[in-house]
């Protein structure tokens, strides 16, 4: 006995063009947004080997859980576990060298959909000049005779 493949499935053996179905005409997509772009809180300004806190959220339109994928701008990357859309997720970091860095994050949905990427720039070191000086020429102005081998060192 020979079967043809059409008599196998009880189909004729040439297909008819109006009740056939191709995959290619079948749509099985989901429908998603992607997230909107993150937002990063936190110091723009600090010292290197120190701990620091951001914070990151944002919002998916079709409130998919969100992961973030972040590069510290030292050559580190991180991606963190699926949180709730609009939740704040806190982040810590630190860096080694002193220099100014990007943290780049986007957030990544359940469906693998990705944001733009949100920047942030972070200076390491944050110098502060101590007005200590400044205090300690004026009371020499005031004060002329008060220290005068000293004023004379200073050249006041």
């Amino acid at each position: 006995v020979k079967l043809e493949i059409g008599q196998a499935f009880n189909a004729p053996y040439e297909p008819d063009p109006l009740i056939e179905i191709r995959f290619d005409d079948v749509n099985f997509s989901i429908w998603n947004t992607v997230p909107d772009t993150p937002t990063i809180r936190g110091e723009t300004q600090g010292r290197v080997r120190t701990l620091y806190e951001y914070i990151f959220s944002t919002i998916d339109p079709d409130e998919d859980t969100v992961s973030y994928e972040i590069d510290w701008g030292d050559n580190t990357t991180q991606t963190t576990d699926f949180y709730a859309s609009g939740e704040e997720v806190i982040i810590s970091h630190i860096w080694g060298v002193k220099r100014t860095y990007q943290i780049k994050v986007r957030a990544i949905d359940e469906n693998h959909a990705k944001s733009d990427w949100a920047t942030l720039d972070v200076t390491m070191p944050y110098s502060y000049a101590s007005p200590f000086m400044q205090y300690f020429m004026k009371f020499l102005e005031r004060c002329p005779n008060t220290f005068p081998l000293l004023r004379h060192l200073l050249g006041y």
